[in-house]
């Protein structure tokens, strides 16, 4: 947070900030966050499995700190935000953070749309605003508790500005009647269907079905080396002299293309960069290989888990047989191979 000091009592934080996550803010930071306008957004389940902890939740809700809750990516993340309600849910409990179901769709939806100054627009369902809903099945008394709670097989209908856009056939076609519907997936009896027709799409892919696009995605991901072979080519063809484009990632390991800003830190009445000392690289050109399209739906996925990186700071799972599991913990407790510490944030029923 120091880095974002630029004077006495004057700090470089706007409505416009939005922090990512903030694992490494204690109160005090979060005081400073919210008094001048900032908000975050959290992510607990990427942060647990990248860090061993999250965000003081706890801290930052004492102060009204203004909080949205985000999947992150698909590294380390969940695959939708149903998901990531059950790791923060549990991540809450863990924690004994007095959070409510409500508090929590309240970060998926109405403080979302407040972060991002969209809340006359969408975010809450009041007259005026766009009809943006989300119809689940289940009958629990409490509408939040229930939503948390609901997997991505209990999604009936997803609604978008008035227009069916996803759900069962027979439910879109009720609302949207002139609907351009593709089957998407099929769950037990019910089949799902998505709803491309936009009056006003480009024309580009105004008349294009999912079919199609998923058949040239797939098509476009297989061919990956020769695609990336002709790139090279009309790059090194270029005149000399005329403007060269390439694709610059801001990748985790270096690739010699930097996008984020280095703040200034002042130490001792200087200024010194943020963030690592950068050695010049020239980025090697890498071999791609074919890549296989996966499934359009989380649910139609295999559990991601598997695939996650046994780092040092990653909790990892335990069997129920493993001998160092401490008496009470259950299979779904987590070890910190960097700490020794067990956790327990998640459970098996949770189903993220």
């Amino acid at each position: 947070m120091l880095a974002l000091k630029i004077g006495r009592g004057r700090w470089a934080i706007t409505e416009n900030l939005v922090g990512i996550h903030c694992t490494g803010l204690k109160g005090q930071d979060f005081k400073v966050l919210a008094d001048h306008g900032g908000s975050m957004v959290w992510s607990p389940l990427s942060n647990l499995l990248l860090y061993g902890q999250t965000a003081d939740i706890a801290a930052a809700g004492r102060v009204g700190e203004l909080i949205g809750l985000g999947s992150h990516w698909s590294v380390s993340g969940s695959k939708g935000l149903l998901s990531e309600l059950k790791a923060a849910r549990l991540a809450a409990n863990a924690s004994e953070v007095d959070l409510s179901n409500r508090e929590l769709v309240a970060m998926v939806a109405r403080d979302a749309a407040r972060i991002l100054r969209w809340d006359q627009a969408p975010g809450s369902l009041q007259p005026g605003l766009r009809a943006d809903l989300l119809v689940t099945a289940g009958t629990a008394s409490d509408p939040y508790t229930g939503l948390v709670e609901a997997v991505d097989t209990d999604i009936r209908l997803v609604v978008i500005d008035g227009i069916a856009r996803y759900g069962i056939r027979h439910l879109v076609q009720a609302i949207s009647s002139d609907a351009t519907l593709g089957e998407l997936s099929s769950i037990g009896a019910d089949e799902r269907v998505v709803n491309l027709h936009d009056a006003v799409a480009d024309p580009i892919v105004a008349g294009l079905s999912l079919a199609e696009a998923t058949d040239r995605l797939a098509t476009a991901l297989a061919d990956l080396p020769a695609l990336a072979a002709r790139a090279r080519q009309s790059l090194t063809g270029a005149a000399a002299g005329s403007v060269r484009w390439q694709l610059a990632l801001d990748e985790l390991a270096p690739t010699g293309a930097e996008q984020r800003p280095r703040l200034p830190l002042l130490t001792a009445g200087r200024a010194h960069p943020t963030g690592p000392d950068l050695e010049p690289l020239t980025a090697a050109v890498g071999t791609l290989a074919p890549l296989v399209l996966g499934s359009l739906t989380a649910s139609a996925e295999p559990p991601s888990w598997p695939r996650w990186p046994r780092k040092a700071t990653c909790p990892t799972p335990r069997p129920a047989t493993d001998p160092t599991l401490p008496s009470g913990a259950t299979v779904s407790s987590t070890r910190n191979d960097r700490t020794g510490t067990w956790h327990a944030p998640y459970s098996a029923r949770s189903r993220l």
